[in-house]
């Protein structure tokens, strides 16, 4: 049975997956250590951000680098400077802590919250515990003309579309 999780994430992965409300966004829970938080600083510092896309690529790319897929360890909000496995709860609060630090630093108006929606396979919810949830992000511009980002760290990590606005079903209400 320890191949049922690998095998829906495959499902989600090469199957359409639609994201059902009620959305539920909230702040980064996230903690660096001292030196990722070095490390983040210095490829913030030395990165090319001039626009909210710019700094998008940069967060997903960063959270890439520092993160592996796995679902054989406990869900850990605490990250350091060697990669490790993560579950789509960990990419999607890697992925805002990264790109909200960014766009403090670079002075980028935007903000990301990480989003929990009803993940769907073809329609249906998945019966497996701890699957039938998927965990994203939302890009929220502060000029109102500019569109928000739909953003799904760990899909970007398996070469996948990260832009999942046509997969979310329901209005998602930022905090």
């Amino acid at each position: 049975m320890a191949f049922l999780p690998h095998a829906v994430l495959l499902a989600e992965l090469l199957l359409p997956v639609t994201f059902h409300a009620p959305h539920g966004p909230r702040a980064s829970g996230a903690s660096l250590d001292e030196p990722l938080s070095r490390s983040v600083d210095g490829r913030i510092k030395d990165a090319t951000i001039g626009t909210i896309d710019q700094l998008l690529r940069f967060a997903l790319q960063a959270t890439a680098r520092d993160l592996h897929f796995g679902l054989a360890h406990a869900t850990s909000l605490r990250f350091g400077i060697a990669e490790r496995e993560a579950n789509c709860i960990e990419y999607a609060h890697l992925f805002v802590a990264l790109f909200n630090r960014a766009a403090a630093k670079k002075h980028i108006a935007a903000r990301a919250w990480v989003v929990r929606s009803e993940a769907r396979v073809l329609g249906q919810k998945v019966p497996a515990s701890g699957l039938g949830d998927h965990d994203w992000a939302i890009v929220v511009p502060t000029d109102p003309k500019e569109p928000c980002r739909f953003v799904d760290p760990t899909f970007y990590d398996f070469g996948l579309a990260w832009d999942i606005a046509s997969s979310v079903s329901g209005s998602v209400q930022t905090p």
